[in-house]
């Protein structure tokens, strides 16, 4: 490799590495707009937010539990029908395993300690 062409490299090396170790405080410079933007569109969302909301009192405990009430006591057994249907037959899927494990598992030898117990 000719000297000159070394020498060159190695210039271009350093002069790479210089800009880098004194840009480290503009580098800062550089992101630190967005994230600020963002915390105060945050602050100014979260205010206008909390102002549209706290014109309208909550309304008491006692009414939103009546209401639910009323609505528990309004809903149609046509809307409840399907509903029991299902658990009904999800209740015998299950009678129906609990026969078929139980059907699958050996008897018991004569004269077994568990025999005993049953």
């Amino acid at each position: 490799m000719p000297p000159a062409l070394h020498h060159s490299i190695m210039r271009s090396v350093r002069a790479s590495i210089r800009p880098e170790a004194q840009g480290r405080f503009p580098n800062l410079l550089r992101w630190l707009p967005a994230p600020t933007l963002a915390a105060i569109a945050l602050v100014v969302g979260l205010a206008v937010f909390h102002r549209s909301h706290s014109q309208q009192p909550l309304p008491p405990a006692a009414t939103v539990l009546e209401a639910g009430h009323e609505i528990a006591q309004a809903v149609p057994g046509a809307v409840m029908t399907p509903l029991t249907e299902e658990w009904r037959k999800l209740n015998q899927d299950l009678d129906n395993t609990a026969r078929f494990l139980l059907a699958s598992l050996p008897y018991p030898a004569p004269g077994n300690a568990l025999e005993a117990e049953f």
